[in-house]
């Protein structure tokens, strides 16, 4: 019995690696030897995640790669995953990449502003539940992601539930793989049974940029 973590890596234009945005996620495996094939099934679940658009009480909805900025991201996403337990730094066990369609042309706001996906197992007496969740920050996002109200807008909201739905069905669909919880603190996995979207911005300082130029002033400086 395996777990694997899957980075799904968002290329920066820039080309620098501190750039790019990193998603882990964790999938359990009861298979004894995994293929490429096998690997190959859980990149096209987290590709669908990024770049599948969906429908709501019959209304079309955007993919959430459609929110994301051309201006910093490129059209390539990378897959890495690893098999936990394995020697640190080692290399991965797989590598591969998705090309999602084209993003939005909007302005980018700023690169720390992202979106929590949330999910958790199915609660249960007597067990510390707040060990049992877990997030995931998506982002970068265009300025068609925003609401009227300064908010993730709704249909942001309603595709990154709808992607986080059919993730979940897409593994619990499939002979090799689950896509689960993990805890460090436990060093254990568990099963994933709900998530939600809140409609309120998060923030990640670690994806905002460095400066690259510094303006000063000072009480005697005369006006330009």
């Amino acid at each position: 019995m395996t777990i694997v973590r899957f980075d799904t890596i968002l290329q920066s234009v820039t080309g620098i690696p501190a750039d790019n945005v990193v998603n882990s996620w964790h999938f359990f495996t009861a298979a004894g030897v995994l293929g490429p094939n096998d690997y190959d099934n859980v990149r096209d679940m987290l590709k669908d995640f990024f770049t599948k658009s969906y429908t709501k009480s019959g209304v079309s909805k955007l993919s959430l790669s459609a929110y994301i900025p051309t201006s910093t991201i490129t059209s390539t996403a990378l897959v890495r995953a690893y098999i936990l337990g394995t020697t640190p730094g080692a290399p991965p066990d797989y590598t591969s990449s998705f090309t999602a369609p084209a993003g939005s042309a909007s302005s980018a706001l700023p690169a720390e502003v992202a979106l929590c996906l949330s999910y958790q197992a199915a609660l249960e007496d007597n067990v510390n539940q707040a060990r049992r969740r877990n997030r995931k920050y998506i982002g970068p996002f265009a300025s068609n992601a925003l609401g009227t109200n300064g908010r993730p807008s709704p249909g942001l909201i309603d595709t990154m539930t709808l992607a986080g739905r059919e993730m979940l069905q897409a593994a619990q669909a499939s002979l090799t793989w689950e896509w689960v919880g993990y805890s460090k603190t436990n060093a254990g996995s568990w099963e994933i049974d709900n998530g939600w979207v809140d409609n309120a911005w998060d923030t990640q300082r670690r994806r905002g940029p460095v400066g690259s130029s510094r303006q000063p002033w000072a009480d005697n400086a005369p006006p330009e």
